[in-house]
């Protein structure tokens, strides 16, 4: 479907609102719906979260909602690095700047001078000069700031100094009011502001930083946080004491994470297993969700052990909330009818039997111990005080979105027909003497249709299940599905309300009148899963339960045209339960025009998944088409598609959305060509043997910078596949 993303709120509690523009100026802080962002120091840290850049402050103890925000980076220009720094206002001269950040090799800073124009300060742009690399950026506690890059170092945006020799110094980290410079690898020189002088070289082992790893500082020491673990060394004058570690260990290998140090010497780690508040060696573990973007930290801040803290990236989306930690209460309010999901060790616990059992797709060092799968279940209200010692960890339901159809006015919807080469595709087997076999595929989507007379022919039938007698008479768990089952209404009937689905069910299973011809593959078979409701969304349990569901049905594919929303740690699993069964998933590759190299989404980036682009009717990538050489697979027909509609007629949408039914079944088509041709064959094998059929008989000329294969050419297939031993 056309602009299928996920959905963030538009405006948060204290004022906490979206902006559109790439640049933007002072205002409630902006919570963008891909990235939330926060920073709530007095002077220390900044944490990130996608292409966007963002900083949080109260003018007062009386107008909590005062902040700015600013995004860099935007779409076209995603990375990873992002750097920046707040001043401490108590410090403050009344002409210095409060904050910056960096992107790339754009910065910016912002000064709180309120003015009717900009009734929270302004952000300034600064000049890019003639950097060399990406730029890393921080600011002293009495509103110093430097911009490092390519081995020069320029302080507030004029004075340029001579780095010390013998180290390249990649990153700069603002300590009370001086900076520490280190090359990553254990050396260190400090940079006082006062008078713009270096220390002598010194090392220390906390200065050895993986790439994924956090520094923030203060006065009185450091807090490193990665894979490694936290730990912290305090400043001794032009040294640093003695790195003792710290009982949190958030982070998983290569992941980075974020961390706080408040003046009062409360720390606060977040990242890939959770959110952790402590003083000293001392720690809790916060009950907040589980939220994570791949290659960035989680968004959350604190100001002191007892104060408020910020936590954005929550259970429904881009949220901001303000949290009391008194006495290290968590006061999340968690409503009655709220749904999380447990990591439990005893999957009879209680006498009830669990979701699924799988082993976590990243263990963390702590629970190597537990080799045995874990038991995953569904908790329904408040959390239990205190948590049960059998639970490994949790994350409350995270929602996703799927934005309202697009349907084309004009135009001939059957021109895809032709570009795949369908006709021919089901003319070669019936002339070589093959019959493909049948291939078993499900779609998780919104539903279907279920009286439109072209979706009948090739539904899958659960054998065992006779539908209308309020048994589960096959065993699986739910009662009635002969044909599949609905997790929103909680039923056997996945009736659409949306539309969406009935569109793409259409693609892998309609036999349509006229010049639309058969289907695709006539030889599919599909089970209709609904996860989306009547408005196009989901969450995260709905969307776990359908791929057991589709894990536990016996399917070869899987299709999902939905993407965006949170990684979280369920999803990371039911996918990686798909992969160990040896089920191919087939995703859309989303229509945000962005590079997905770059800007990994939801499912596409999980292990396994198969991606696809949409091309136009002139063989073109679709203008809103995401793509990646490396991300994404094939491109495929998604402009104009004419499939079936709610109201058992035919209608034209647009999107990517389109594009991944008709791999599916063009990989269904494949897969049961070879599978009679070789009857003894393993189901890994032969989706191994059908994606190297298709990426080598794919259209690369135009493609080899966008897709790693190329565009589809089904017929080419085919014939390849009947000739193939």
């Amino acid at each position: 479907m056309r602009a299928s993303k996920y959905l963030g709120l538009r405006c948060l509690v204290l004022g906490i609102c979206l902006f559109e523009a790439p640049w933007a100026a002072a205002g409630p802080v902006n919570t963008p719906g891909r990235a939330p962002f926060a920073l709530a120091e007095a002077n220390g840290d900044m944490l990130t979260w996608g292409d966007l850049k963002g900083v949080l402050y109260w003018l007062d103890d009386s107008n909590g909602e005062r902040a700015a925000a600013i995004q860099l980076g935007r779409d076209s220009q995603l990375v990873e690095a992002y750097t920046g720094g707040l001043a401490n206002r108590e410090r403050l001269t009344r002409d210095a700047p409060l904050a910056i950040v960096c992107s790339n090799n754009q910065s910016a800073v912002f000064w709180p001078v309120r003015t009717p124009e900009s009734p929270s300060g302004r952000w300034d742009i600064l000049p890019r000069k003639d950097f060399v690399g990406v730029l890393r950026c921080s600011m002293t506690a009495n509103g110093h700031y430097g911009r490092l890059a390519g081995g020069r170092l320029e302080v507030n945006g004029q004075k340029e100094l001579t780095l010390p020799a013998g180290s390249s110094w990649r990153e700069m980290i603002a300590v009370g009011d001086r900076f520490l410079l280190t090359d990553g690898r254990g050396a260190g020189v400090w940079l006082k502001s006062s008078d713009w002088t270096f220390s002598a070289v010194f090392r220390s082992s906390l200065l050895r930083l993986e790439e994924s790893s956090y520094v923030v500082g203060r006065d009185f020491g450091l807090l490193r946080v990665d894979g490694l673990g936290t730990v912290f060394a305090a400043v001794q004058g032009d040294l640093l004491g003695p790195v003792q570690r710290l009982p949190a260990q958030p982070c998983d290998d290569g992941v980075r994470c974020g961390g706080s140090l408040a003046a009062d010497g409360s720390w606060l780690v977040s990242g890939y297993w959770g959110h952790f508040l402590g003083k000293g060696t001392e720690a809790k573990r916060l009950n907040l969700p589980i939220s994570v973007v791949e290659g960035h930290p989680v968004a959350i801040a604190h100001q002191s052990l007892e104060g408020r803290f910020v936590y954005l990236g929550g259970d429904d989306g881009d949220r901001g909330l303000l949290r009391n930690l008194m006495n290290w209460q968590d006061t999340t309010g968690v409503s009655p009818g709220e749904r999380w999901i447990v990591w439990m060790r005893d999957d009879m616990r209680d006498g009830q039997a669990p979701l699924l059992m799988v082993p976590l797709s990243r263990p963390q060092e702590a629970w190597r111990q537990h080799q045995a799968q874990l038991a995953v279940r569904i908790w329904e209200g408040p959390l239990p005080e205190p948590i049960p010692t059998h639970w490994v960890t949790w994350e409350r339901e995270q929602r996703f979105d799927a934005t309202t159809p697009e349907l084309a006015s004009e135009g001939a919807g059957a021109w895809w027909r032709e570009s795949l080469g369908i006709e021919a595709a089901h003319r070669l087997p019936a002339e070589a003497g093959v019959e493909p076999r049948l291939v078993h595929a499900t779609v998780i989507d919104s539903g279907m249709d279920a009286k439109h007379p072209w979706l009948q022919q090739l539904r899958f039938r659960q054998e065992g299940e006779i539908p209308g007698n309020g048994r589960d008479d096959d065993g699986n768990g739910y009662s009635d599905d002969e044909w599949g089952y609905d997790f929103v209404d909680e039923d056997a009937w996945p009736d659409d309300a949306f539309g969406h689905g009935t569109h793409v069910a259409g693609l892998m299973m309609g036999q349509a009148p006229g010049d639309l011809g058969g289907a695709v593959a006539p030889n599919i078979r599909v089970t209709v899963i609904r996860a989306l409701d009547r408005a196009g969304k989901s969450n995260s349990i709905d969307l776990l339960r359908a791929l057991v569901y589709s894990a536990e049905s016996g399917a070869r594919l899987v299709n999902c045209s939905w993407g965006g929303g949170a990684d979280t740690q369920a999803l990371r699993d039911g996918f990686a339960l798909l992969r160990a069964r040896d089920i191919q998933v087939i995703s859309s590759a989303g229509n945000d025009r962005l590079n997905n190299d770059q800007s990994a989404q939801v499912p596409k980036k999980y292990p396994g998944v198969v991606s696809v682009a949409a091309y136009d009717k002139a063989g073109r990538r679709a203008d809103f088409s995401n793509f990646g050489r490396q991300s994404v697979a094939f491109a495929t027909p998604g402009v104009d598609i004419e499939s079936t509609i709610m109201g058992q007629g035919f209608g034209l949408k647009s999107g990517t959305s389109m594009a991944a039914p008709l791999l599916t079944a063009a990989w269904a088509y494949i897969y049961g060509i070879l599978e009679s041709q070789r009857p003894g064959q393993t189901q890994a094998a032969l989706h191994q043997d059908v994606y190297a059929i298709l990426c080598q008989t794919a259209l690369r000329s135009g493609w080899d910078q966008q897709t790693s294969c190329g565009r589809l050419q089904l017929e080419k297939a085919v014939a390849r596949a009947l000739q193939s031993p």
